[in-house]
């Protein structure tokens, strides 16, 4: 069975004060606007409908002691917590849910046990209608497991930089031994490439390339 993610989310620290019109669990929360996402929905009006339409379903697995929130609420709840707090609790859930998903994917033919190579591609992208006027667009590095068909990290970029420099800062969430790394154009700098060279190397200067490559 695939891992649940409460246990994963719970680890978040809860950013709200503790009043009395605190009535909904971070967790519950964060897990309900996960599944809504995995549907495909993109803003909190369309994540609370999830909640209200789903209620019953939810309820197998959450506690929702008072329901669910307003989109306005889970609005407010992301904008508290810090992006790389709910990354780190995703990406172990994440990584957990990639091992099941491995296991469970291997196969035997005529006695060769077959699994695949791993595969990332890293990006860049630009999120759909995040500009607006006077507001640059919203860039992100994004790594895509291509053999499961999962995001398992983003990164935003600056506005005054591209992501050549968040390519680095989003490979070190990552044990790159024995997996390929594809990127565009941008990515083919000799820079990068060693970075990651010695980071694999722990410390050791080895050369992953030719002097004629890249």
């Amino acid at each position: 069975m695939y891992p649940s993610p409460v246990p994963y989310f719970e680890q978040i620290a809860e950013p709200r004060r503790q009043t009395k019109n605190r009535k909904y669990r971070l967790s519950d929360m964060l897990t309900i606007t996960r599944y809504g996402a995995l549907m495909g929905l993109d803003d909190w009006c369309g994540i609370a409908e999830f909640g209200h339409s789903q209620e019953a379903w939810l309820r197998t697995f959450l506690p929702l002691e008072n329901g669910i929130s307003s989109h306005n609420t889970f609005g407010h709840m992301f904008s508290l917590i810090p992006p790389k707090k709910f990354e780190v609790a995703f990406f172990a859930w994440a990584q957990d849910t990639l091992k099941y998903w491995r296991e469970q994917r291997k196969t035997t033919c005529a006695g060769t046990e077959l699994s695949g190579e791993m595969q990332l591609a890293v990006d860049g992208k630009t999120n759909r209608r995040s500009g607006d006027k006077g507001k640059s667009a919203l860039h992100r590095g994004h790594v895509w497991l291509c053999e499961a068909g999962l995001v398992l990290a983003n990164r935003a970029i600056g506005e005054k930089t591209n992501e050549i420099n968040a390519i680095p800062e989003v490979l070190s969430l990552f044990n790159l031994k024995g997996v390929t790394v594809s990127t565009d154009a941008i990515g083919c700098l000799k820079t990068l490439v060693m970075v990651e060279s010695e980071r694999e190397t722990a410390g050791r200067r080895k050369s992953l390339f030719r002097n004629d490559v890249c």
